[in-house]
């Protein structure tokens, strides 16, 4: 392994261990995923504005701060239709 690749490797392991310290699952995934997929959204500018709010207040980017409510959304509209819960008389 080159030096740089090295380097690299060590400064990777190292941001997985901040995210995993901050407890940021998704965060996690992004890291450790290619990121060659895109999204794009078209909306008003003042639609576009909360959004930019959210973030900031957060202390994250408007991509962070979107794909991690889009992905607790996408995730508990999933989840109502994989979990059956029954009563006893079932």
């Amino acid at each position: 392994m080159s030096n740089c690749q090295s380097a690299l490797s060590v400064r990777s392991l190292m941001m997985v261990g901040q995210v995993i310290r901050s407890g940021a699952r998704k965060t996690f995934m992004a890291i450790a995923e290619n990121k060659l997929a895109r999204i794009e959204v078209r909306t008003t500018p003042s639609t576009k504005a909360l959004p930019e709010q959210a973030a900031v207040s957060s202390g994250k980017t408007v991509t962070e701060f979107l794909l991690d409510a889009g992905i607790d959304a996408a995730e508990n509209a999933l989840a109502d239709r994989r979990v059956f819960r029954l009563d006893e008389q079932r």
